[in-house]
């Protein structure tokens, strides 16, 4: 049997209004329900009801179906990978100037101990006059070091020139015996 909620009566009585008020909620959803009842009992639902039923009940009737649309549906999309997100993206790894070998050149000064020594050694190693290396102070000795390296990126390892300035504004290659120490 379905249950109905039923409309409450608007007006109050003034002698038993609790019991009044009871008795007309039930009398109205009987009356609302009275149609639903029959139509409930008819023989046609009733087969309908019990055909249902009876379909949802068998063994394993819909999961078997929910199994085979996920299998196919894996074998459609199984093959394909999805597609990474902006955080997944394969991005090309960078190695810290110790594991390659580079220098930092941000990392050098006057007054730290063998610096300008280094400098003049490897300046001169890369084919500038002692005398114009002499004459440099630190700022101008890393400005030619950093043209100098440049150009080897462009000569030796086939780099475009604006990328091999970017690269040598911070690192270069020590190609000479010199010893460039920044333990702190």
């Amino acid at each position: 049997m379905s249950v109905i909620r039923s409309a409450t009566p608007l007006h109050k009585t003034k002698e038993d209004a609790n019991a009044n008020k009871i008795c007309a909620i039930v009398g109205s959803t009987a009356d609302r329900i009275k149609p639903h009842v029959h139509v409930m009992c008819a023989e046609d639902h009733q087969q309908a009801f019990n055909n249902i039923e009876q379909a949802m009940t068998k063994a394993g009737h819909f999961q078997q179906q929910r199994i085979n649309k996920k299998l196919a549906n894996f074998d459609d999309k199984g093959d394909k990978c999805k597609k990474q997100n902006a955080a997944q993206q394969i991005r090309e790894q960078q190695q810290t100037p110790a594991a390659t070998g580079l220098i930092p050149i941000g990392k050098m000064f006057q007054t730290k101990e063998g610096h300008m020594e280094a400098l003049e050694v490897e300046l001169c190693h890369r084919g500038v006059p002692i005398a114009d290396v002499n004459k440099m102070k630190v700022t101008a000795r890393k400005d030619k070091l950093k043209e100098l390296e440049s150009k080897r990126l462009v000569d030796e390892e086939g780099m475009e020139a604006k990328s091999a300035a970017d690269r040598a504004k911070k690192h270069f290659k020590k190609l000479s015996t010199a010893v460039f120490q920044f333990a702190d």
